[in-house]
């Protein structure tokens, strides 16, 4: 009988020793947030939540750091805030804005669920809005669904690497804007490149793909120049006054629409 009792104890320690370990439970941390007005200077890194409208004042810089995934958190009113330009969630600069991601850690930008009803296809956020002599350096950045991935009223650009998808305008350029983008891929949306003017675009290595109205409108005050530029699968490749010499196209609609100059 002790040897059966030993034997059924020792056959338990065993089984005990085969059995999976008990679930451990973990609370995750809440992500950073970011909204308001940034006054000095911010870096940001790891992943943060756009929790509303972000304005970088004048004299002021948000540097963000390679791997950052900024959750953008789309507005829950329909009311346009004071100081700013959009309904929807943006980040307005007027300071400086530094993205600086990299070839192996990329910047993203994603979109959290929306508080209100948005149409199919509707833009989910205003995106990145560079006013009043204010400037932005992006570098490997990913950015999606937004009403103008970068809109310059008055402010500076300069742009390498980086990829807009879906957003209703990739770049705008207005109110003596200047831009200056290189290795990009412009990527669906209704126009990927829109410069009525006044205003200065200088491109290499862009490519433009599947947007819904015009790759690219240039207005007659729009000055733009560029080198090793295509324009693919878009319903008209390029709207202007004169046809661009340094624009490949392939597979669109209609390459060319001429637009009538202002008097």
């Amino acid at each position: 009988m002790r040897m059966l009792i030993l034997f059924l104890f020792g056959f338990v320690l065993v089984l005990a020793g085969c059995a999976p370990e008990a679930p451990r439970f973990y609370r995750p941390e809440p992500l950073p947030r970011l909204a308001g007005v940034i006054g000095g200077q911010l870096h940001l890194s790891g992943e943060v939540v756009v929790a509303d409208d972000v304005r970088i004042a004048p004299g002021a810089e948000l540097v963000i750091e390679p791997g950052t995934t900024l959750w953008i958190m789309p507005a829950g009113s329909t009311k346009i805030e004071p100081d700013f330009l959009s309904p929807r969630t943006e980040i307005l600069v007027q300071g400086r804005l530094r993205i600086a991601g990299s070839e192996e850690e990329p910047v993203r930008f994603a979109t959290l669920r929306p508080q209100l009803d948005v149409a199919p296809g509707d833009p989910l956020w205003a995106g990145i809005i560079v006013v009043d002599g204010g400037r932005a350096e992006l570098s490997h950045v990913r950015l999606q669904a937004a009403d103008y991935g970068l809109w310059l009223l008055e402010g500076e650009g300069r742009l390498r690497a980086v990829e807009f998808a879906d957003c209703r305008y990739g770049i705008a350029v207005q109110a003596e804007g200047h831009l200056e983008l290189a290795d990009s891929l412009l990527r669906g949306g209704e126009i990927g490149l829109f410069c009525p003017g006044p205003g200065a675009v200088q491109l290499r290595q862009v490519r433009f793909d599947g947007q819904d109205e015009e790759g690219i409108h240039i207005g007659s005050s729009c000055r733009i120049a560029g080198e090793d530029v295509a324009v693919e699968r878009a319903r008209v490749g390029v709207a202007a006054a004169e046809r661009p010499a340094f624009i490949r196209f392939g597979d669109n609609g209609r390459d060319f629409l001429r637009l009538r100059r202002r008097p």
